[in-house]
């Protein structure tokens, strides 16, 4: 009884919507930042920042992970905005200023990443266009990939398949009990999400995707290890890249090694969007 308590409060937690207020753009995006509302067809709008560039200039969509805002982005903001960039940051639903009942991984919040590029290419129909995301957020932009009219996804930690997600998760938290914790979160989430876990697989959706594919994971991470990063490459269709961080966690690949991840995504970024 008490093992179920525990688990179902977790789950809970997990699904839980996550709203704070985020503000304005900081100055750190430069005088030409604005707060937007990006249309989502049949669900609510989600709230993001928009930071031009140059006409013609590329675009980068950012996609933060769970429980967070598009805060978390802002380092990876003022990258590709130095490089020349524009950049859509978006709080993801349930996230920050973006409504939604619950949080989903990744399955109803892909409608959100679509949106967002649909939002860019919109506004700037010349563009070519970029998505990055960050563990729930690249989990959300592999799902999204068989509609997503992106140009090159780059995904950071994203799991391969939800099921493994929450088998990592109940070992980390409840260690040997975790067989049946696991039991119990996936009818738990099944019933939050309204779709079996076995549904929201990332690595089926990324093999049906055509943008060229950057793969990142932590060789440390036992959130999302590297044997679902190396099936989430072999996945991707060509042309991808794979970059296995040594002595990573689930963590933040860029405050770990900045001038390797500012040349190995930049690179990449440039050679299929620029």
């Amino acid at each position: 009884m008490l093992l179920g308590g525990c688990v179902s409060y977790v789950g809970e937690l997990g699904s839980a919507p996550y709203p704070r207020r985020v503000g304005p753009p900081p100055a750190s995006l430069g005088a030409g930042a604005e707060a937007v509302t990006v249309p989502v067809p049949a669900r609510a709008p989600v709230a993001g920042w928009w930071v031009p560039a140059p006409e013609g200039a590329p675009t980068v969509v950012m996609l933060h992970g769970h429980t967070d805002t598009r805060r978390q982005m802002l380092s990876r903001a003022a990258l590709v905005l130095e490089a020349g960039y524009a950049v859509l940051m978006i709080d993801l639903p349930g996230h920050g200023e973006s409504p939604a009942e619950a949080v989903t991984f990744g399955w109803t919040e892909r409608f959100a990443a679509s949106a967002a590029v649909d939002w860019v290419r919109r506004r700037r129909p010349l563009t070519r266009v970029g998505v990055l995301g960050i563990s729930m957020g690249a989990a959300t932009a592999a799902l999204a990939g068989p509609y997503l009219e992106a140009d090159a996804l780059v995904l950071e930690a994203a799991f391969a398949t939800f099921e493994d997600a929450l088998r990592n998760r109940a070992r980390r938290i409840f260690g040997s009990a975790s067989g049946p914790a696991e039991f119990v979160l996936v009818g738990q989430v099944r019933a939050q999400i309204g779709v079996p876990p076995d549904s929201v697989r990332p690595v089926a959706a990324l093999a049906r995707t055509s943008a060229p594919t950057f793969v990142i994971g932590g060789l440390e991470d036992e959130v999302t290890p590297p044997a679902e990063t190396r099936a989430l490459f072999e996945a991707a269709p060509e042309p991808k890249e794979l970059w296995l961080v040594e002595g990573a966690g689930h963590e933040d690949y860029f405050a770990l090694e900045p001038e390797t991840y500012r040349r190995r995504v930049l690179s990449f970024l440039d050679a299929h969007l620029r």
